[in-house]
């Protein structure tokens, strides 16, 4: 029986807008663990979603950032990692891309 993501399901539920993606790379090692493939991040918004994007850090193990963009509001959704060393790579990628984010709008 297959599972249904629980962010659609919240959506349905809410009558909100969602978006959701896997927290790692499709061609990640841990995707071939069963419990592992189907852990995401996941966004519910009372705003149109009009434009998302997946980006994955270069450190870590939970590398992806969903970046949201609804009217006006652009979000960054990110998992960062516990230990500091690579927390640190992950903020200044991270940073990186929200800078580059301000310099385009």
């Amino acid at each position: 029986m297959k599972s249904k993501n629980q962010a659609e399901i919240l959506s349905e539920m809410t009558d909100k807008n969602f978006i959701y993606q896997y927290k790692y790379e499709e061609n990640s090692r841990y995707m071939k663990f069963p419990m592992v493939r189907k852990q995401g991040n996941a966004l519910l918004s009372n705003k149109e979603i009009v434009n998302h994007k997946f980006h994955y850090l270069d450190n870590g193990m939970k590398k992806l950032i969903i970046e949201i963009e609804t009217n006006g509001i652009v979000i960054f959704l990110v998992h960062l990692a516990l230990g500091g060393k690579t927390r640190m790579k992950q903020f200044v990628q991270l940073f990186s891309l929200i800078e580059k984010n301000v310099k385009n709008q």
